[in-house]
């Protein structure tokens, strides 16, 4: 053996102990070699001593244990093999003798191909203890879950069977409820026919003393309006004629009941506003509400359409029955209306829950049967100590009928009553309230303390400025939110309310104020509570109650933006508005706007800022100008009768060659309705109230963009 060549490479001799050389000694001295299963390719070279001439030196080898004879090779004298198996070889080499025979004389080599990790047979035991390891685990684990599934099941056949023997008597208990009524009923017809004869005589005459005093009162309230008032008096004046007028309205749907039981009533299909009817509710018995130091709250689940189809005037009148019972039998605590999705039907409708809650003196159970009987009172005696004439509830009743729900109470005496009433309608498809989600993201992640002792309160505002995805702290005293804000600096707004137990909201205001002077403190006053307007300097506003979603939003986004604007001018010092902003970027502006009102702001915002822009009223009336008239900017309102801002802006992106910049100009900010407008085609939005520098710094900005555009 003269050589031995892995990877066509000599393998030197190891000359050191620690050297990885597979060959220990000479090629010449070695029977032995161990090399590792990576080496693939090796190469064995050889020679004869025999002296004859180079045509007669053949040679023959074969490695035992891979080939199966001799390989006869001639004179060639090496041998090369790849990719052996791990295991045990003899290369066995031999050659022809002078006489050209044979010899007997064999070289024996041995090789040993040591084999990888994998294929040792530590690595294969450790890859079958894993298997049945997993195994095993993987059993025990299937047999622990279908126990615990087992378990889970029988749990829920107990919970079903219980419910199932619930339902079977509360079934029961309806059928004997139900044939009593039937019975009583059939007593109380010949009754209820001459009641009807007294009713009618009865509501002529109420409607004719009730009418007379009432025009005088909407008339010099219309009156009272025109003239020059601050915001607190217009809102008396304006609560003044609202009231009003929802009581002619209630007398006219008194005069109607006789049409209700006749099978007459027909109800109005329009679009509406669901959380403005409801505040425009809440708003008539603010005042009232806070005379008697009560709080007046309500609550729409977010998966209740915000504009359904249906009479909004029916809606008020049974709303305005059940928080006016409410109040008026409710002499401390709490008024809550809650608004929620029961389910969705398969033909698009919805039907909605309403329930007015209260914590006043209940109703006794033997008694909750007569309120829904025409005339009928809880106390019916002369000396009774709540009036009423007894229609309230049943007109309720009827037109829940009408709406295609029902009606129920739950009450407890001395402890309070629930109203619960439901109607289906059909989500509007309409866009008549839209809100634009321009600066919400001012809100998100700030930290708000807020402070109120009514347990309600503190929920639904939680709830509502998680939606905005603020981070609401709670306390539910004065006490408890100096405790927090002495472990906890770090808030940007504390929203605080007015009447508190042991501490109330200016006291609270006062000691905020000393700690930490620049935290801008939103006070939550009732109606009529005029008593933070002798310390102005603690609150940064004032919001009265009931809270009105979107009043809320504006208040907590000019505090925020304060905060900001604050801070930057700090930094940067005032900062001024472009004066010749229409002779730097003269403009061809359309404003697109319904209200009277806000057309005289954002002409004079414009005018101011050196523009003359052409005003229109409606959608229509926009696209019509639009082709007439090439505009570089459309400022265009959301929320117009006929066809609305974003439709407006679909066919003007359809039919105009020459595309103008379409700005949505809009009074709310709720969330996805961003989104909404860019969509529909819009280039920007901008929210009500229009400032005179954010309408600058947006006119300026689509200018450049078209100068870079031209250009």
């Amino acid at each position: 053996m003269t050589n031995f060549r892995v990877f066509n490479k000599s393998i030197s001799v190891a000359k050191e102990k620690d050297n990885a050389s597979p060959l220990k000694k000479d090629i010449t001295e070695t029977n032995s070699i161990t090399i590792p299963y990576s080496s693939s390719v090796i190469s064995f070279e050889f020679a004869s001593l025999n002296f004859t001439t180079a045509e007669r030196k053949q040679y023959a080898y074969m490695l035992e244990g891979f080939d199966k004879e001799w390989n006869y090779v001639g004179i060639n004298r090496t041998a090369t093999y790849t990719n052996l198996d791990p295991g045990e070889y003899t290369f066995k080499v031999k050659g022809l003798n002078n006489e050209g025979q044979w010899s007997s004389h064999i070289l024996n080599f041995q090789l040993i191909v040591t084999p990888p990790f994998w294929l040792t047979w530590w690595f294969k035991a450790l890859v079958v203890v894993c298997i049945v390891s997993g195994t095993i685990g993987f059993y025990k684990f299937r047999m622990r879950t279908i126990k615990a599934q087992k378990r889970i099941l029988e749990k829920q056949v107990q919970k079903r069977t219980e419910e199932l023997a619930r339902s079977t008597e509360e079934e029961r208990k309806a059928r004997y409820e139900a044939e009593k009524a039937r019975q009583d009923a059939e007593k109380a017809h010949h009754e209820a026919e001459r009641a009807n004869r007294a009713k009618s005589v009865f509501l002529a005459t109420m409607s004719h003393e009730i009418r007379t005093p009432m025009n005088g009162v909407i008339g010099m309230a219309d009156l009272l309006v025109e003239t020059e008032l601050d915001s607190d008096q217009k809102t008396y004046a304006e609560t003044i004629k609202n009231c009003g007028e929802n009581l002619l309205n209630i007398i006219n749907d008194i005069l109607d009941f006789s049409k209700i039981e006749s099978g007459k009533m027909e109800l109005e299909q329009v679009d509406f506003d669901l959380r403005t009817c409801i505040e425009d509710v809440l708003d008539v018995f603010a005042g009232k509400a806070s005379q008697v130091g009560l709080d007046l709250v309500y609550q729409i689940d977010y998966n209740v359409p915000s504009q359904i189809v249906g009479d909004s005037l029916r809606l008020k009148q049974i709303l305005m029955n059940l928080v006016g019972n409410a109040i008026k039998f409710t002499k401390r605590g709490e008024i809550f209306v809650n608004v929620q999705l029961v389910k969705t039907l398969e033909n698009g409708e919805v039907e909605l829950s309403f329930a007015v809650r209260d914590t006043g003196i209940g109703i006794p159970e033997d008694k909750t049967n007569a309120l829904f009987k025409a005339f009928s009172q809880v106390d019916s005696s002369t000396t009774r100590k709540y009036g009423g004439t007894g229609l309230g509830l049943v007109i309720c009743a009827k037109l829940v009928e009408l709406m295609s729900g029902h009606i129920k109470v739950e009450s407890v005496a001395g402890q309070g009553s629930t109203f619960t009433f439901t109607i289906k309608t059909n989500p509007s498809a309409q866009s008549l309230r839209t809100y634009v989600h321009n600066n919400l993201a001012t809100l998100e992640y700030k930290r708000v303390l807020v402070i109120d002792d009514n347990a309600t309160n503190l929920n639904i505002l939680k709830t509502q400025l998680e939606q905005w995805k603020m981070i609401p702290v709670l306390a539910s005293s004065g006490t408890q939110a100096l405790q927090i804000l002495s472990q906890k600096t770090n808030f940007d707004l504390v929203l605080s309310d007015m009447q508190m137990p042991h501490m109330d909201g200016i006291e609270l205001a006062w000691q905020i104020k000393q700690y930490y002077p620049n935290l801008p403190i939103v006070l939550l006053s009732s109606a009529g509570d005029e008593g933070h307007k002798l310390y102005p300097a603690l609150f940064a506003s004032v919001i009265t109650k009931p809270i009105k979603q979107h009043v809320l939003c504006k208040h907590l986004l000019e505090q925020i933006r304060q905060k900001s604007k604050v801070i930057i001018e700090e930094q940067n010092g005032m900062i001024k508005l472009p004066g010749n902003l229409s002779q730097k970027y003269p403009l061809k502006i359309l404003l697109t706007e319904d209200n009277v009102t806000n057309q005289f702001v954002s002409v004079k915002i414009l005018n101011k800022l050196g523009y003359h822009p052409d005003v229109t009223d409606n959608g229509y009336k926009a696209i019509e100008m639009a082709k007439e008239k090439q505009y570089d900017v459309i400022l265009m309102d959301v929320r117009m009768p006929e066809i609305d801002g974003l439709e407006t802006t679909g066919i003007l992106r359809k039919e105009l060659s020459e595309q103008p910049v379409i700005i949505a100009v809009t009074a709310n900010a709720m969330q996805g309705d961003e989104q909404e407008c860019l969509q529909a085609g819009m280039d920007d939005y901008i929210s009500k109230p229009i400032k005179l520098d954010e309408i600058a710094n947006m006119l300026e900005k689509w200018a450049i963009k078209k100068q870079e555009k031209i250009m």
